[in-house]
């Protein structure tokens, strides 16, 4: 699931801030289409040249000091605790005579080229030099948007691609396995049940109050919270209805707003605590979602986009996305089978049913200890590490999962010198914590003595162009 905010900013409401916490409390990471001028001081507005308008108008203002500061601040920390920043881009500009939707390519590169500057610019345009700098770099930071209004999504499609975005969510889809479009990924928010209605509503807390208030924003105060309940109940319907059929990713946008009396901030809120926290759910970035896609098999992504919104594979997960290993990375020696006398060991294959912590088929003999012996595996929006637990005790699963994600960086250029195989870290239960990958193969043979069953455990991987998970990679 991702959840975004658009033109994500800190005013006196304190709804950047309150959000940070509802995402580390649920595990969950967001994305933040920040627009550019939220970081342009009112006197500096003249610095805005929006195409199709006269220098310094703006359909939703500029900031102050105080605001841009208190901006700054949730964005560093947001970036920081493994958040992504997008682009809400600048002005708003909606409809006719100089809306978005009128835009040419060029004036879109122009458009996205003062967003960039605007944030890159932050501390001179609001007379703040001593401020600490944004963590990130903005150039590298911005792979993705959404459009004002969802309008002008063509051209601002082929600019983006010319301009190295990787994805887009500025259309309407329904509740399907993504593609891309124009060269980018078509990540746009989806159709879902609108409780007590015929009809479907978007994903999206200002399409829920335009079909119950209409234009007004705070609307008759005795409906604000069955308005709310209308917008939790849809979201969660389509969420079961993905979650139970084909578990395409659930796309939802907001506004750090209080329309009818903050019913939406609710309604979101309850919708990240029921989700997020389930154990093959997971709560991601529209970034963290392009990595995992840009990760996987293209044959078997097609072979998702064929299942129809709420359809669930006839004869089960296992049986539809049953294939072989993948072949190991480009290039990779390859590793020699074992003998039979030393038990290789079985492939192993996740289901619906598979919970994090659960365990495989115990083996029915003692198994030789072998450096290395662990595999990636693909499933779903997780990337699984499997290795073989040295006990059967219990343990914390979720403080195991930091742990990895904290030590577990491919290291390309080291495999490369290796053949092309991953490292060993982490080889038994006892040691996961703090074992790290420069242990040598040696000392692997030397330290890794466990039997016993195989323990599961999900984490994140991040793909890059010398270094990608397989489906089953076991050495």
């Amino acid at each position: 699931m991702v959840f975004s905010w658009d033109g994500a900013g800190e005013d006196s409401q304190k709804l950047f801030s309150h959000f940070r916490k509802v995402a580390k409390e649920n595990d969950a990471t967001m994305t933040y289409f920040l627009s550019g001028v939220y970081l342009l001081p009112e006197e500096k507005r003249d610095l805005y040249h929006p195409p199709q308008h006269s220098p310094g108008r703006s359909d939703i203002g500029f900031n102050d000091r105080q605001g841009i500061a208190d901006t700054v601040k949730q964005l560093r920390l947001a970036w920081l605790e493994g958040n992504e920043i997008g682009t809400h881009f600048n002005g708003h500009f909606c409809g006719s005579g100089g809306g978005v939707g009128e835009w040419s390519v060029e004036e879109w590169k122009e458009e996205i080229a003062q967003a960039k500057r605007f944030v890159k610019t932050w501390k001179t345009n609001a007379g703040m030099k001593n401020e600490a700098p944004l963590p990130f770099d903005y150039d590298k930071e911005l792979v993705g948007a959404r459009t004002p209004c969802l309008e002008g999504q063509k051209n601002f499609m082929k600019a983006a691609r010319e301009l190295g975005f990787r994805y887009d969510t500025s259309g309407v889809n329904n509740q399907v396995w993504p593609k891309k479009k124009s060269g980018l990924w078509d990540l746009s928010m989806q159709l879902v049940p609108f409780p007590g209605h015929s009809f479907e509503q978007l994903t999206m807390d200002y399409n829920f109050m335009v079909n119950q208030s209409g234009t007004t924003t705070q609307g008759d105060p005795d409906k604000h919270e069955m308005w709310g309940d209308q917008m939790r109940d849809g979201l969660l319907q389509g969420f079961e209805r993905a979650y139970n059929g084909n578990r395409a990713p659930l796309i939802i946008g907001n506004h750090f707003e209080s329309w009818n009396g903050g019913t939406y901030m609710r309604a979101v809120e309850e919708v990240i605590e029921a989700v997020c926290t389930k154990s093959d759910v997971r709560c991601v970035s529209f970034r963290q979602l392009a990595d995992w896609l840009d990760a996987q098999d293209p044959a078997t992504l097609e072979k998702l986009r064929s299942l129809n919104v709420g359809e669930a594979p006839k004869k089960g997960w296992k049986a539809f996305l049953a294939s072989g290993p993948r072949p190991g990375p480009q290039g990779a020696r390859r590793v020699p089978p074992r003998r039979r006398s030393e038990a290789q060991a079985p492939a192993v294959t996740l289901s619906p049913s598979t919970k994090p912590g659960s365990t495989c088929a115990a083996r029915s003999a003692p198994v030789r200890s072998f450096p290395h012996d662990w595999a990636f595996l693909r499933w779903k929006c997780t990337i699984w590490r499997v290795y073989r637990s040295q006990s059967r005790r219990p343990y914390d699963a979720s403080a195991a999962s930091r742990s990895v994600r904290r030590a577990s960086r491919f290291d390309s250029s080291r495999a490369a010198n290796r053949g092309g195989r991953p490292f060993s870290i982490a080889r038994t239960q006892s040691e996961w914590p703090t074992v790290t990958n420069r242990s040598s193969p040696a000392s692997a043979r030397r330290k890794s003595r466990s039997s016993g069953p195989c323990t599961l455990l999900p984490t994140t991987f991040s793909a890059t162009p010398k270094s990608r998970a397989y489906s089953l990679y076991w050495r």
